[in-house]
């Protein structure tokens, strides 16, 4: 994975196994779905089963908006899966506590 995109795109094979090839820059997620930002990987209905592996990269301001919701970050639900390896850094994320 080269990029947010690619981060993205997992909640379209939740079964995947995903692996970072470098750091990735998220900061322009701030703009994306009119100001919510990243939709997390995974849901209630649909959980993240898959594994993730960070590789040790960063991935740098990763933003969500979401006040009213639960479950809120780079994955929404993980049913099984495994995400190891991976940092967050300058993320600005909102949920519902």
């Amino acid at each position: 994975m080269d990029n947010v995109y690619d981060l993205q795109n997992m909640d379209a094979k939740l079964s995947g196994n995903y692996m970072l090839s470098d750091d990735i820059d998220a900061n322009e997620t701030s703009s994306w779905n009119t100001g919510a930002g990243f939709s997390p990987v995974g849901n209630a209905t649909n959980t993240f089963t898959g594994t993730f592996d960070g590789a040790n990269h960063m991935i740098n301001g990763l933003y969500i908006n979401r006040p009213k919701t639960y479950n809120v970050g780079l994955f929404g639900y993980v049913n099984g899966g495994a995400i190891q390896n991976v940092g967050l850094v300058g993320d600005n994320i909102t949920w519902l506590l």
